[in-house]
């Protein structure tokens, strides 16, 4: 969680984590934000940079009691200007239908949220029905590059009444199975598997290492790089994958 900070996080793993709301001091019910990244700012204009990363199977829940609101299973923005680069978002969830955005939410604070989504993988957001996996409310813009879909109930609230405004929406694309090698519990595992569309797909992507450093080549969408591309590139013989272990 920050709060009115200027906050970069490069090559993390933030999974199975859950923020609960309940009922506060005197019965006052609070909502949850932020399974795994909460981001907010109300005074000053500072940034957030979180590339490079796996943000899966994290939760925002409405715990004891009836708070309304709250949301963003995996990063909950709220007035940031947000750059998410190389992200692979998979698997989170909303404990409430009355909770915005399984994988992110971006909402207004000192201004509204500017987000950029660029060459990330947004993947098996279904909890609970109906709700989208990116949700921005009126006054914040989403901005995308190159990235893809899978599995999602509801891809995002582009759209809808209350939608925030959303660009570049022509370059996500839902490609199929993504091939993580084990998704989820208990392994999570994100590394691709030969055949992913996310392989060679981040189009004007200069980024140079995965979220494990290993070097990329023509980069592959989301945090990993698919080994075996790296292995011919890089002179070792087929089948000799220990150097990225």
């Amino acid at each position: 969680m920050t709060f009115d900070a200027t906050l970069l996080v490069d090559r993390s793993v933030a999974t199975a984590n859950v923020a609960l709301g309940g009922d506060g001091q005197g019965g006052a019910a609070g909502p949850a934000g932020g399974g795994g990244y909460y981001l907010t700012r109300f005074f000053t204009t500072d940034t957030a940079t979180v590339r490079h990363g796996v943000i899966a199977g994290n939760q925002a829940g409405e715990g004891a009691g009836t708070p309304t609101g709250g949301g963003g299973g995996g990063l909950f923005l709220q007035g940031i200007a947000a750059t998410l680069d190389h992200l692979t978002i998979d698997g989170n969830r909303l404990g409430s239908a009355n909770m915005q955005g399984g994988a992110l939410v971006a909402l207004s604070g000192l201004a509204g949220s500017t987000v950029a989504l660029r060459w990330s993988a947004v993947s098996n957001h279904t909890q609970p029905a109906g709700a989208s996996a990116v949700h921005a409310q009126t006054g914040n813009t989403v901005t995308y590059a190159t990235g893809l879909w899978d599995g999602n109930f509801d891809d995002s609230n582009e759209g809808a009444g209350g939608a925030g405004t959303f660009v570049n929406s022509g370059t996500m694309t839902n490609g199929g199975s993504l091939l993580y090698t084990a998704p989820g519990t208990p392994n999570f595992d994100y590394h691709l598997q030969g055949g992913s569309p996310a392989i060679d797909a981040a189009t004007g992507s200069t980024a140079l290492l995965d979220f494990e450093a290993n070097p990329r080549s023509q980069p592959d969408v989301g945090a990993d790089e698919f080994f075996n591309e790296l292995i011919f590139a890089n002179g070792f013989e087929s089948g000799n994958t220990s150097a990225w272990n």
